[in-house]
């Protein structure tokens, strides 16, 4: 929270002196190229709920949380400022006099009612859903619009907007989002505790799922989560080690670890005649490449002036080998060891000697390089299963015209209108639509997103329709929409194809013609009276 450092009153005015702070507020950093990762976006608002904590145990309901007053200094500490509204809990509140920002706001706050901690939870969750879809979930033509959505629709679903997100949020933000405070989080603690183990489960390049051994199970408010420490991950100044589901690994039963011991105990003593009839022919060959890798060790034999004496001959020591066995999810992940390239692609079985390696990197491409920590061997083997992440790639699209229009993707209006738009999205194919209602625009174009670039995309220029009718007190409507009477002259529409009608008060006179409107051209129409026998 912002510090205030002293605070009185210069004629007659008051003040508050407050630390200066760096960095830029959250809705700059909101319109930032490259856009904020979704790890990054999720440390920011578990920063924002653990200052909301502190307020509200202080007694302190902060009433205005939105993007404006979230300040993320250049370390990445997180500042919640303005409390100019803020008020104690529970208190009472007159009828008419809502503060705050509407599309922010909670439901009690909007109807002026009293409100408590959880009235900034909601709006901690307007917040989160625009950070993370790059729109409000309430919105509407005017304040009045906004109001009756926030206090009568449910939000949209958060995945239906951005399929992408953890499946994890979706319950998340909508228990924020409730329209009753009981039904909400009961804490910003809580809330901010179900972003960070949200967190801990992302598919992001340092929160590589090595599955090994069973994880541990754990809930945090109504998030099931599982987890176990494989690796030291930087995030919101914290290490968190995640993994995924472990993979059962078959336990031999005990007869087979009988059959294996005799196995082994043959093995070893055959190995072991094998080299005392070379140290007796007096042949010490060290191991071939295939082998297990060996040093020569002297050992005194009669005559040099050990036990005996006599000369020297050389005995193989023989060095413990452990198999390290790698998939990935794809497959064909280029290995390397300790940054050492092995010219190995999973699945691989690699032989290690002492003294092991300590890291193993996954690289393929459009994939996050993975880093990882070997763990020990058991019984002479390291298996190892690790996800790899798709590299997140962004692009822009650019869509103008001249005159304003609202963009949508599929049934969900992203942007309100305007002249121009300048959005970031996937990499890959993306349909647009472009929409107005008082031009009758209703278009579909898609659109290549490229890496690193920006996708023009042009509102198509508007054409015009003349309207002339015989009687003219008759009503003219295009689409079912009323144009007025006539004559009506250079009505701006989009390009296409409208039915055109007119309705008159003796229905014998009512008539309706097709009239297909061409970009920069006026096209013209007359109705005519009836002819009656």
């Amino acid at each position: 929270i912002v510090t205030i450092y002293e605070f009185g009153e210069q004629d007659d005015s008051p003040y508050v002196v407050m630390e200066f702070l760096g960095g830029h507020n959250l809705e700059e950093l909101m319109k930032r190229d490259p856009p904020l990762s979704l790890l990054r976006r999720l440390d920011i608002l578990a920063q924002l709920c653990d200052g909301l904590g502190f307020a509200h145990h202080h007694g302190v309901v902060h009433r205005d949380i939105k993007p404006a007053n979230v300040r993320v200094l250049d370390d990445g500490t997180v500042k919640l400022v303005d409390f100019g509204i803020a008020a104690a809990p529970r208190a009472d509140a007159t009828a008419g006099d809502f503060v705050g920002s509407m599309g922010y706001a909670s439901p009690e706050q909007l109807s002026t009612k009293a409100v408590d901690g959880r009235s900034d939870l909601f709006s901690v969750g307007v917040l989160t859903f625009e950070l993370l879809t790059g729109r409000q979930p309430f919105t509407g033509d005017s304040p009045a619009a906004v109001a009756y959505q926030v206090l009568h629709e449910a939000a949209p679903s958060l995945r239906a907007i951005a399929p992408a997100l953890p499946e994890a949020l979706e319950p998340a933000l909508e228990k924020a989002l409730r329209k009753e405070p009981d039904e909400r989080w009961s804490s910003a603690e809580e809330l901010g505790d179900a972003l960070r183990a949200i967190a801990i489960t992302l598919e992001e390049p340092s929160y590589a799922k090595v599955r090994r051994g069973g994880g541990e199970s754990r809930s945090i408010g109504s998030l099931d989560l599982h987890g176990k420490k494989v690796s030291a991950v930087d995030f919101a100044a914290a290490e968190l080690m995640p993994t995924h589901e472990a993979i059962e690994e078959e336990v031999p039963s005990r007869g087979s670890w009988v059959g294996l011991m005799a196995v082994l105990v043959l093995a070893l003593s055959g190995l072991g005649g094998y080299y005392a009839f070379r140290i007796v022919a007096g042949d010490t060959p060290g191991m071939t490449a295939s082998g297990p890798a060996s040093s020569e060790v002297q050992l005194p034999t009669p005559g040099d002036g050990g036990v005996g004496g006599g000369t020297t001959e050389v005995l193989p020591e023989i060095v413990a080998v452990t198999t390290l066995a790698v998939v990935s999810t794809p497959p064909g992940a280029a290995l390397s060891i300790d940054d050492d390239p092995t010219g190995e692609t999973t699945p691989a079985s690699l032989e290690l000697t002492e003294p092991f390696p300590s890291t193993l990197t996954l690289s393929l491409s459009g994939y996050e390089p993975v880093t990882a920590s070997l763990p020990e061997a058991e019984d002479g083997l390291i298996s190892m299963s690790v996800d790899l992440v798709a590299r997140e790639t962004f692009g822009r699209v650019a869509l103008s015209g001249p005159y304003a229009f609202e963009v949508w993707i599929g049934d969900r209006r992203i942007r309100e209108a305007a002249a121009d738009h300048n959005i970031g999205w996937d990499t890959g194919p993306l349909t647009v639509r472009l929409r107005s209602t008082q031009y009758f625009l209703d278009t579909e174009p898609t659109v290549e997103v490229v890496e690193g670039r920006t996708a023009q995309v042009s509102a198509p220029a508007l054409g015009t329709l003349s309207v002339f009718s015989n009687p003219g007190t008759c009503e003219i409507f295009v689409r079912s929409r009323s144009l007025d009477y006539p004559p009506i002259t250079q009505q701006p529409l989009a390009p296409g194809t409208y039915q055109v009608s007119r309705e008159c008060e003796d229905e014998s006179e009512n008539r309706e013609q097709s009239a297909t409107v061409v970009a920069g051209q006026d096209r013209r129409i007359t109705f005519r009276p009836v002819v009656r026998d």
